[in-house]
């Protein structure tokens, strides 16, 4: 019987569609187990929807409908992409997302007209090369596969996936290769573990870590050796800031901690929580140090129920080496499990980093990098990409995007970071509340070449760990002011105020909000938890407060909106750089209760859940008054409605481009260079974002 009504079904549709000219046919959602063959009576068919069934594999006639331009087969059960496929030499855009594919066959690579290919959620491990050859194709989407492809391509553009695959045809190699992270405040003997790990240890205490130490480990559990490199990671506070920078995804962890200290709960909170943050549920081994002077407890169930990515928990002393073989057992065991482990890279990448590591200098010259490239035949282009590559990996820095530091290549980050590091650390610039100057690098960075001072302070400032005072060859670190604000303050009546609140807080966004608005800096008001900003007759006071884990933001003038706009901007982006901590926007009542003492704060998220759904008011918690929104937002909402509709029209147009909320956000912010006017302060551009995606993805 419901064979009978389905061939009903097919035969109505298909009759439908060539009744309206025969373009699109609509076949979802009838749990069809084949893809119909009666679909062939429509030869001018150019758009089929056959999503959401129970079909198992693509039949040759399909690839008879030569107009077809777009086909949708997302949630089926199909395991294979056949060669033949190729015949359908008009197709755009095909989805198929969420199948059960286990191979792709060459055919897919030879449909030049492809801009769009959808293969999200399957059970592919691997990519045929010939789709490098689409030269028109604009979106390949591959989420939720285990394919055998390093992350950071995957991770990247597609012009670098496209290079990637192109120069896989040729000589391979399998990478065993993972980067293996030693974290923990200052003097816990993260060094000493590193050498103990490495069999270095000589009984001597090594001299405490300045910033970044990257050593590697060659280790050959079974027939093919590994490479872990180590990154010792100095623990004072003043560095935490710049840590964030090579606190990577898809890597392994350890949390060195020491009885001897009674500060564990505050090492334990900010470290669980910032690796939880930046490293994506990355492993984490939690290590004991100095087992032999003494042993704490603590409660590890209670901790592990809060951070699921914690493997163990090990006690040793790195001095005496107790503990040590076990604890190298269990880094090998959580190396192997890390999802891109063992990936498949071009030969002649393999070789072009030998050659860059046995560079006798920490850095070399762009055209120098390029050289190396075209001796094991890359051109520009894919050198080009295969920079990008070795960038994100931690190979090497380079930055193709500023002037300054695109010509230079970092062979050794802890050679360039550590410049940093002699300038946080120098007397002068401690006791000078965060002030140097070039006279001041002169002195202190002798054992650096006096030509790549320029690029060494550029590097600062992109790290945006200090800022330039007017051009004058002064600058200023903000880790290293003053803790207290000036004594003479301006402080902005409180006619629109606007504050985060931080479920945890990173460290450094303070630090980095005052160098991203130092050229609105008035009268040198700023210090290390807060700046003073003016814009015409408007002024904010943005301050920090650690304790409580927000950053209030107090604003007077006529154009409050625009500089608020402005400075939230700046503090978006800085999260978006922190993969999104998770923080509660909020804005004060404004009603009669409210106005004179301590308002009640409303949920930005809240309000504007209150505006989608057509509320022009919202009620106070504190007097239970029910206030108008736009009263709320300070009377500048007036425009908010253009300003959204503005955004929604530039989503629309890029949407399709990709298949995550975060890549397209970070697409919005960091390559359509949005104006921030465009922002309200009333326009939270994650929700419109949803709102966009919620019928496409």
């Amino acid at each position: 019987m419901y064979k009978k009504n389905l061939k009903e079904i097919i035969d109505a549709r298909i009759k439908s569609c060539m009744d309206n000219g025969g373009f699109r046919l609509d076949l979802s959602q009838i749990r069809l187990s084949s893809v119909p063959s009666e679909i062939l009576k429509i030869p001018e068919l150019e758009q089929l929807n056959l999503s959401k069934n129970h079909i198992d594999e693509l039949p040759d006639f399909l690839f008879d409908l030569h107009n077809l331009k777009i086909i949708s087969l997302q949630s089926n059960r199909i395991r294979v992409i056949p060669s033949g496929i190729e015949r359908l030499i008009n197709l755009i855009r095909i989805d198929l997302n969420d199948n059960e594919l286990e191979s792709i066959e060459e055919g897919l690579g030879n449909i030049g007209a492809l801009t769009t290919v959808y293969l999200g959620r399957n059970n592919l491990r691997s990519l045929p090369s010939s789709l490098a050859n689409l030269n028109n194709l604009k979106v390949l989407s591959l989420a939720g596969n285990r394919l055998n492809i390093p992350i950071e391509i995957l991770n990247g553009d597609i012009g670098g996936l496209m290079n990637y695959l192109s120069a896989i045809e040729g000589e391979k190699y399998t990478l065993c290769e993972a980067k293996f992270l030693i974290v923990g405040e200052g003097d816990v003997g993260k060094t000493e573990l590193c050498r103990s790990i490495l069999g270095l240890q000589d009984g001597n205490p090594p001299d405490s870590t300045e910033g970044i130490s990257i050593l590697r480990w060659n280790v050959k559990p079974k027939d093919q050796e590994y490479i872990i490199n180590l990154w010792d990671f100095g623990g004072q506070e003043i560095y935490h800031s710049t840590h964030q920078y090579f606190l990577t995804k898809k890597s392994v962890y350890v949390l060195v901690w020491t009885a001897r200290t009674d500060d564990d709960f505050y090492s334990f909170d900010y470290w669980l929580n910032i690796i939880n943050l930046l490293s994506d549920s990355s492993p984490l081994i939690i290590v004991q140090n100095k087992c032999d002077e003494r042993i704490k407890e603590i409660d590890t169930s209670r901790i592990t129920r809060q951070f699921k990515n914690i493997s163990g928990f090990f006690n040793v002393s790195a001095l005496n080496e107790t503990g040590i073989d076990v604890l190298k057992k269990e880094i090998v065991k959580q190396v192997e499990k890390l999802d891109h482990f063992n990936q498949v890279v071009p030969i002649a990448w393999v070789k072009i980093r030998e050659d860059l590591e046995g560079y006798q200098k920490p850095y070399m010259s762009y055209g120098e990098y390029l050289k190396v490239c075209s001796k094991y035949g890359l051109n520009k282009n894919k050198a080009e990409w295969l920079s990008e590559y070795f960038h994100v990996l931690g190979v090497f820095l380079h930055f193709d995007d500023n002037l300054i530091l695109s010509d230079i290549v970092f062979l050794k980050p802890e050679w360039a970071t550590a410049a940093a590091y002699i300038v946080f650390d120098e007397k002068e610039v401690i006791n000078g509340n965060g002030l140097f100057s070039n006279r001041t690098l002169k002195r202190v960075w002798k054992g650096y070449p006096i030509d790549k001072y320029p690029a060494l302070i550029e590097l600062m400032k992109k790290f945006e760990l200090c800022f330039e005072i007017e051009a004058t060859g002064k600058y200023i670190v903000p880790a290293r002011l003053p803790a207290v604000p000036p004594s003479v303050l301006f402080k902005p009546k409180e006619e629109l105020s606007y504050r985060y609140e931080y479920q945890f807080m990173p460290a450094g966004i303070i630090e980095r909000c005052i160098v991203r608005l130092h050229r609105l800096i008035f009268n040198n008001s700023y210090w290390k938890n807060g700046v003073l900003v003016k814009k015409g007759d408007t002024s904010a006071l943005v301050e920090s407060d650690r304790f409580k884990r927000s950053i209030s933001i107090r604003l007077e003038g006529s154009s409050k909106a625009e500089l608020l706009t402005i400075i939230r901007n700046e503090i978006d982006q800085i999260h978006q750089s922190l993969n999104y901590p998770q923080v509660t926007e909020r804005i004060p009542c404004v009603c009669k209760e409210c106005i004179g003492s301590e308002p009640y704060y409303y949920d930005m998220s809240v309000m504007e859940r209150a505006r989608s759904k057509g509320r022009k008011s919202i009620e106070c918690r504190k007097s239970f008054e029910s206030v108008e929104i736009r009263s709320i937002l300070g009377g500048i909402d007036g425009t908010l409605e253009s300003k959204e509709n503005e955004i929604l029209n530039l989503l629309n147009e890029i949407v399709d481009r990709f298949d995550t909320k975060e890549s397209l956000a970070q697409k919005v912010n960091s390559s359509l260079h949005l104006k921030p006017s465009i922002f309200g302060v009333g326009v939270n551009l994650n929700y419109l974002i949803e709102k966009v995606l919620r019928d496409k993805i």
